[in-house]
């Protein structure tokens, strides 16, 4: 009995795991639709978001509350909150080149996933989201500035 116990549970296992690296390759089959349809849209980790900026130089936003930004924020960072009624018009005013590459950050990767959607639908080509937010980074022992 305890054998067809073990031998349940690592089906059950295994059919779960199988799921779950399904739903990961659909998102990665999403960024290349999006990235064939409106230009780059790429969610990165710290490593991978930090040698992109390395490689090709762009702007990097920071998308989270003014508050927030005070605390510290990634060196160069432009403050535009997405949560604020003047996020259009905040962005409109750094008159960025729209084939210019983006980073785009947050505090933890969920309100920079919204900014790269709307980025995108202004016509951004090339953004790159921080998908671990500035808790990633400073977890990775990436510097801030206070």
């Amino acid at each position: 009995m305890n054998r067809l116990n073990y031998v349940l549970a690592l089906a059950v296992s295994l059919l779960l795991f199988s799921c779950q690296s399904t739903d990961t390759q659909s998102q990665e089959q999403k960024l290349e639709l999006n990235a064939s349809e409106k230009g780059s849209a790429v969610s990165l980790n710290t490593a991978e978001w930090y040698a992109m900026y390395e490689e090709k130089p762009g702007i990097i936003l920071d998308v989270r509350t003014p508050g927030e930004f005070e605390q510290g924020y990634i060196e160069g960072a432009e403050l535009i909150d997405v949560t604020s009624a003047d996020f259009y018009s905040s962005l409109e005013a750094l008159s960025l080149p729209k084939d210019s590459p983006v980073y785009v950050y947050c505090r933890s990767g969920s309100r920079s996933k919204k900014a790269m959607s709307i980025l995108q639908s202004q016509g951004f080509t090339e953004i790159y989201e921080l998908n671990t937010g500035i808790m990633g980074w400073q977890q990775a022992g990436r510097p801030i500035v206070k």
